[in-house]
């Protein structure tokens, strides 16, 4: 029996003093740290107004049409590859 009330107050002493020590240094953090607010709006917002632009750049690269002669030179290259199997 006493060795069961020794368990229990060495358990119940190393949980308490695990949890002083978390409380102490969450304390030490708070009052010698310097917070960064951090800005999730306007931070979001520009990655999303620069995802936006990147994607209508690449539709105008995409959009532009190829001449009528380019097109000729590439029907009469792919003839001639074509041709050579």
């Amino acid at each position: 029996m006493k060795t069961f009330f020794y368990l229990l107050s060495s358990i119940l002493v190393s949980i308490s003093l695990i949890i002083g020590f978390h409380y102490g240094w969450e304390y030490i953090q708070g009052m010698f740290s310097v917070r960064k607010p951090k800005d999730l709006v306007n931070n979001q917002l520009q990655k999303y107004k620069k995802l936006v632009e990147e994607m209508q750049q690449e539709k105008l690269l995409v959009g532009k049409s190829i001449s009528d002669l380019d097109k000729e030179e590439l029907k009469t290259d792919l003839l001639k590859f074509a041709s050579s199997l």
